[in-house]
């Protein structure tokens, strides 16, 4: 007598695989102990048929930078094009006050502008902040200062401005954040406090003591006169000439920094991968609360801004007892093994969707691309795979899917 084979019958079991994004509550908000939520508002429409890459909010104002390497500000309740010139690469927008007067200082590979299109010629940096009337740009080891009440001279020797290295042992710097009287320089392995009064030659700069830090790179951000940040796994905050150790973030299998972390008042936010899945961890320093919110697009260093790309509008982050007009933030494409690390046929995928797109779906034997149109779709495919390729493309304006589902069968190891 034969033994049958281990998965003779298991080809006769099908399978169901369900993303039902509308009750997926979690992407989009993130609710405290105190039964307020954190969320996505819609805020604004971003400039008409523009890919935005990155959002800005700095001096109560919203810049946006987009795909074909243009700066728009708003101005009077509608973006305006900056004149000065393209960007290829994300640049960086500071504001400060020099002689009473707001400015926006916007720097990047291609040269730096005020926003009034005026050339500056100051470097583009890492991490910035105004201290004492002057200007600070810290890059890998250095951090140069500009000459005090005229915040875009960095002109070396002389009177004006001047630079200071950190010692190799210190590692590159992570962050700026003013505290009182004094300017807290992060760096990779240990925390510097810069006295800068009177002239720069009296400048003195203080190594705290700390136990052993290693701190993730983009994890520090400024929150009010706060800097806080990873270390070697641990959320932590520099404050007051001390570094407190507030939680363990998880084993570094489960936990991945994923972009670089900003703030929105009191609220420190970081994009994170956690056990696979791309979420926005938020810990309010004012209470102690967490919240996790989904992955947010072009997010703002500051203000809590960001872009909704299937809505097609900027949204803005707010606490709110009843979740107001919610915007959420799905990332449609993705790999899926459905739980099972064994060989599989896809048999079939529903979606259903606002909008229309074509969908691509591979795997080992295949790949196959079918158009969507507007509502139920039913698609019949055979593809055989471990793990399976989902990506949307061609979407048209406002697309959005409210349920997939895919159905497949196990065919062995």
């Amino acid at each position: 007598m034969k033994t049958p084979p281990l998965f003779q019958n298991v080809n006769a079991v099908k399978h169901r695989f369900v993303l039902d994004y509308d009750k997926d509550s979690e992407s989009s908000a993130g609710v405290g102990e105190s039964g307020r939520s954190l969320v996505f508002t819609e805020y604004k429409s971003a400039p008409a048929g523009k890919q935005i890459k990155r959002v800005y909010f700095e001096g109560d104002t919203l810049f946006v930078y987009t795909s074909d390497g243009d700066v728009y500000q708003d101005k009077d309740l509608e973006f305006t094009l900056l004149n000065i010139g393209k960007f290829a690469s994300e640049p960086d927008i500071v504001c400060f006050i020099e002689k009473g007067a707001k400015k926006f200082l916007i720097s990047g590979d291609e040269g730096s502008f005020l926003s009034d299109g005026t050339e500056t010629g100051v470097e583009k940096g890492s991490h910035y902040a105004e201290h004492k009337n002057m200007l600070f740009i810290g890059k890998d080891r250095g951090l140069r200062f500009s000459e005090p009440f005229d915040l875009t001279d960095f002109k070396s020797g002389g009177d004006t401005g001047g630079i200071i290295n950190t010692e190799y042992d210190d590692g590159e710097i992570e962050c700026l954040t003013e505290s009182g009287d004094s300017l807290d320089i992060l760096c990779k392995n240990k925390v510097l406090v810069l006295t800068a009064a009177g002239e720069k030659e009296n400048f003195s700069v203080t190594r705290l003591k700390t136990e052993f830090l290693d701190v993730e790179h983009d994890s520090a951000a400024s929150v009010g006169d706060k800097t806080v940040f990873i270390s070697a796994g641990r959320l932590c905050i520099l404050y007051k000439s001390a570094v407190k150790i507030i939680r363990d973030m998880g084993a570094s299998a489960d936990f991945a920094v994923t972009g670089r972390a900003s703030s929105f008042g009191s609220v420190y936010l970081l994009p994170s991968e956690w056990g696979g899945e791309e979420k926005l961890y938020c810990y309010d320093t004012a209470d102690g609360k967490e919240y996790f919110l989904g992955k947010a697009e072009a997010l703002s260093r500051s203000g809590g801004f960001a872009f909704d790309a299937v809505g097609g509008k900027i949204a803005a982050l707010k606490f709110s007892s009843d979740g107001g007009t919610v915007a959420t933030f799905h990332d449609y494409d993705g790999t899926y093994d459905f739980g099972a690390c064994a060989k599989k046929t896809l048999n079939a995928v529903g979606v259903h969707c606002k909008g229309t797109a074509k969908l691509v779906l591979s795997g080992d034997s295949a790949k196959k691309t079918y158009g969507l149109r507007d509502g139920c779709n039913q698609i019949k495919t055979k593809i055989e795979s471990r793990e399976f390729s989902v990506n949307f493309t061609d979407k048209s304006e406002g697309f959005r899917i409210a349920r997939t589902v895919f159905e497949y069968t196990v065919n062995g190891e």
